[in-house]
């Protein structure tokens, strides 16, 4: 298993993830693409397209939305939001001088058939390295 962080040139891979594997099991969460927490949408994306699959690919693009994707065999089977909790809407109902150093993680999502196997600590440990790294 590897694990990279969520960058434009893999969004081809989020997508296939999330179009196909992620919710199979959980079909009433399909629809999301880890939007959320990224609710209300910034003024700047506000009328430009409904859909939250283009939302999430616009919040990638913006580096709004940040995360790591764990693969295997060059397919994405897991994944992991996680940024600054300032960076998600829904979590900023309080004013706290702190948000810019409190990483959050608001979703993690493991492909069905790879459950129970570590991933998803895998996924968690990549989070704290990171944040370490850069002070979040």
């Amino acid at each position: 298993m590897q694990i990279k962080k969520l960058r434009i040139e893999n969004i081809p891979d989020w997508l296939e993830f999330f179009d196909a594997k992620a919710f199979k099991d959980h079909q009433e969460w399909e629809t999301c693409y880890c939007t959320y927490y990224f609710q209300p949408k910034p003024e700047e994306y506000k009328n430009i397209h409904s859909r939250k699959r283009n939302y999430a690919v616009w919040l990638i693009e913006k580096g709004i939305m940040q995360g790591y994707l764990a693969y295997e065999d060059n397919k994405v089977i897991g994944w992991c939001n996680s940024n600054s909790k300032r960076s998600f809407p829904r979590l900023n109902t309080i004013s706290d001088t702190q948000e810019e150093t409190i990483k959050s993680i608001v979703c993690f999502i493991v492909e069905k058939e790879y459950r129970n196997r570590g991933i998803a600590s895998a996924l968690v440990q990549e989070v704290i390295k990171d944040a370490k790294k850069r002070r979040i």
